[in-house]
């Protein structure tokens, strides 16, 4: 019994040793942990978009690509599509757009651009991506935000379907599919079709960049001479 409350007594001095160099040594080591915590918040904070516009302010604010992007949303703030100008498949979905947005109206919900033009080049250093990455639709908003792949695509349903019998379904369809498949599922099935598009629907010798019927609905070039951001060159 003596040897038991002699080795408590030593293991509760231990205990009460180290708990007291917790203790001190806590708050030195929650100060480091949300120091680090913080640089590396203020690293992930640092987008894209803020390097580009770093790297505008080196040339005139009106030749820069990402003054040209923000430029087509000065006075019309619909989102622009950006597809691929080369793709029978995208080409097909701009018709179907143009088809189902509106039809009756000169102007939709949705504006488009081919992710080739200068102007498609621009909206992707805007929305921070790659100005030569045609990979993926892209949906580009007014207030900077920008959804591409599934995202995109399910968030133009959403807003399409005006001015036909079928506007409350488009609508209904985009929105359970949001919200109802995981987003991994859509994109793994995106990237499927997407990265097998010009062997299963070919694609076509030049870009498309405007249509006769909806002119007023394909963005085009807003400022001469802006600087492409993938060479540096005017053009």
């Amino acid at each position: 019994l003596v040897m038991a409350m002699v080795v408590s007594r030593s293991f509760r001095i231990r205990c009460a040793w180290v708990a007291g160099l917790v203790l001190i040594g806590l708050p030195s080591h929650l100060d480091a942990a949300r120091t680090l915590h913080s640089r590396v918040a203020s690293v992930r904070a640092v987008s894209t978009r803020s390097r580009v516009v770093a790297d505008a302010q080196a040339v005139p604010a009106a030749t820069t690509a990402l003054a040209q992007a923000d430029a087509v949303f000065t006075d019309d703030k619909r989102p622009i599509i950006l597809f691929d100008g080369v793709c029978n498949l995208c080409n097909g979905g701009v018709n179907f757009m143009l088809d189902w947005d509106n039809p009756n109206s000169i102007r939709g919900n949705f504006r488009f651009a081919a992710l080739q033009s200068d102007i498609g080049r621009a909206l992707l250093v805007r929305s921070g991506r790659a100005p030569d990455d045609i990979s993926s639709i892209v949906l580009v908003c007014a207030d900077g935000k920008a959804y591409i792949k599934s995202e995109a695509i399910l968030r133009i349903g959403q807003k399409i379907g005006g001015g036909t019998p079928l506007a409350p379904v488009f609508p209904a369809l985009a929105s359970a599919g949001l919200f109802a498949v995981p987003l991994p599922v859509r994109d793994t099935l995106y990237d499927a079709v997407a990265g097998s598009r010009y062997d299963l629907f070919g694609r076509s010798d030049s870009c498309r960049v405007s249509d006769d019927r909806y002119n007023e609905r394909f963005v085009g070039s807003v400022i001469e001479g802006w600087i492409d951001p993938a060479t540096g060159v005017t053009a």
